[in-house]
This record gives C-alpha cells, structure tokens and sequence, in this order.
C-alpha cells in the first residue's frame, strides 16, 4: 500500500510538474501576446498622438483659413460699406451739383432779367440786392465739395487698393493653408488606416487574450485538482507512514517479546543441558559404578566358583518377550537420550 501510495503520489508530483509546465509556458506566452499588445498599444498611441498632432495642426490651419475668411468677409463688407459712402457722396455731390445747376440757372435768368431792366436813379443809389454774390459763393461750395468729393474718393480707391492687396495676401495665405491641410489630410488617411488596422489587431489581441485566460483558469482548477490530490496522496502518505510506524512499533515489540522468550527458552535450554550434562554425568558415573560393581560382582562369582560347583545361567531366546521388552527399554532410552540433545543443538544454532 504504500509502495503504491508513493508510486500514485510520484505521478501526481509528476503531473503537477507536467501541468506547471504547461502553465508557465502559457504564462510566458500570455506574457508575450501581453507584450505584443503593449508594443502595438504604444504604436497606437503613438499613432493617435501623431494624429492628433495632425489633426490638431488641421484644426489650427482650418482655423486660421476660417480667421483670413472672417477677416477677409470683414474688409469686403467694409470695402462694401466704404463703396456704400462712396456711393452716398455720390449722390449728395449730384444732388449738389444739381442744386447748384438750378441755382446757376436762376441766377442767370435774374441778372438776365436784372440787366434787362433799363436803370434808374433810384436804382442806381439803391444798395446792391442779397442775391448778386450767391453765384460765386455757390461756385466757391461747390469747388471745396468737389475738392472733398476728391479727396474722399482717392482715400477710398487707397483703402480698396490696400484691402485688394491684403485681400490677394489672405488668398494666397489661404490657398498655401488649404494646399497643407490637404496635405495634412493626405498623412492623416495613412494614419487613420494604421490606427484601424491597430484597433483591430488590439480587438483581435483581447479575444486572444480572453482565450488565453479562460485556458488560464482551466489550468488552474487543473492544478488545484493535482494539488487537491497531491495533498490526499501526502495525507495517506502519512497516515500510512503512521500505521507503518505503528506497525513497526508492533513489530518491534513482538520482536522484543520473542527475543525475550527466545531468551527465556535459552535460559530454559541451558538449564535444560546443564541439567541432561548433570543427568549424563551421573548416568555415566553410574554406568561406571555399575560396571565396578559388575566387576566386583563378577569377581566374587569367580570367587565363589572356584569354591562352590559350577552354576548353569540361562540366557533369554531372541524372539521371547522380555528380549522384545528390553529391546524396547533400549529404545526408549535412546530416544530420551536424543530428546534431551535437542536443546543443545538448538542453543547452538541460535548462538550461530
């Protein structure tokens, strides 16, 4: 189990690093695609600033035609209203005239009729009549009318002349403005374009920009799921760490309690091989004692032999029944014999 814990949690780590992978290399991209759209941000607003420096130059030619157009519609209507003023002393210079016609005429017909008029003494006494000197004093307003009428004319064919020449500046000023504006208009159609065309690009760079970080967000509840899972494999990695440990404990007090009564059975045992050593030692010691008593026995039988007749002994046959018995004696002894080696053989094959 917790080779296939630590197996699960390997590839777990492995997907993660896989899945982190992948995330940074959509984050380098994204970070690419978000440089891009900074780069091409900045040429769009580069480009909109040279726009508007060009729209703005626009608007200031475009009014400064529309100031030469106001000033040039004001000197015409003051050229108007001048020929107007003109025309006026016109009519007041022929109405003086005309005035002074008829009053030419009278005059002549009243010094006609007056030198007509044969002459008298108290004509001739007489002082001279108010009328005599109005011809000449007529003739002397009319002149200085004239003379102004002139004088008016000449300052107004100078101010035409001038508002001519200022009206031919202001033309030539307004057609050098109008041959910039649509020069202007002509760098502005470029820039309009590349601005569209950045827009586009810009729109195209968020739709991009979007998928990218719905990938983003697919990626990251991927992640969050391999974390998830990462974190329930170092969960059962723990906890089977933990009953392994408990486990271990176990087995390690279950080793102490085995080598505890391996330990005892040892002690047991030695007890055991002192105690068949003590038991073979004595069996020995009897066996000897046994055979000295034989001995001496059999010493005393030869004694008595010789002094007494000699006895018949009998020996039991093979096949009878205390043969089979001692037989069986023989055997049991042996195998006890065997039974009591045992634990010496055992002690040393665990001191081995």
């Amino acid at each position: 189990a917790v080779k296939s814990a630590t197996l699960n949690l390997e590839d777990a780590t492995k997907k993660k690093g896989t899945f982190l992978e992948h995330v940074q290399a959509e984050r380098s991209r994204l970070a690419d695609h978000q440089r891009w759209c900074a780069d091409a941000g900045r040429e769009l607003d580069q480009a909109t600033a040279s726009l508007k420096g060009s729209w703005a130059k626009r608007d200031q030619a475009q009014d400064f035609i529309d100031k030469l157009s106001d000033e040039l519609a004001g000197f015409r209507e003051e050229l108007a209203a001048l020929e107007a003023a003109a025309e006026a002393d016109r009519a007041e210079a022929a109405f003086h005239r005309e005035r002074l016609r008829v009053s030419e005429e009278r005059c002549a017909a009243f010094q006609m009729a007056h030198g007509s008029r044969p002459a008298s003494r108290a004509a001739k006494a007489a002082p001279p009549m108010p009328l005599v000197g109005l011809a000449a004093e007529a003739g002397k307003i009319e002149e200085q009318a004239r003379n102004a009428l002139r004088q008016q004319l000449v300052e107004v064919a100078a101010k035409s002349a001038a508002f001519s020449k200022e009206a031919e500046g202001l033309e030539g000023d307004r057609d050098k403005y109008a041959e910039e504006l649509r020069k202007l208009k002509e760098e502005t159609r470029p820039l309009a374009e590349r601005q569209a065309r950045a827009e586009k690009d810009i729109k195209e760079l968020d739709v991009e920009v979007e998928k990218l970080q719905t990938n983003r967000m697919v990626l990251f509840m991927q992640v969050e799921s391999a974390t998830r899972q990462k974190e329930r494999f170092y969960q059962d990695r723990s906890r089977m760490l933990s009953d392994m440990g408990c486990r271990k404990q176990t087995v390690e007090e279950i080793r102490g309690l085995t080598w505890q009564q391996l330990d005892e059975a040892k002690d047991v045992m030695c007890k055991t091989s002192k105690t068949w050593q003590a038991s073979e030692a004595e069996h020995q010691q009897r066996r000897r004692e046994l055979a000295r008593l034989a001995a001496a026995h059999s010493q005393a039988l030869a004694a008595a032999s010789a002094a007494q007749p000699a006895l018949r002994v009998k020996l039991p046959e093979p096949d009878s029944v205390h043969m089979e018995a001692a037989l069986q004696r023989a055997q049991a002894a042996s195998a006890s014999v065997q039974a009591r080696g045992a634990p010496a053989q055992a002690q040393q094959g665990l001191e081995e």
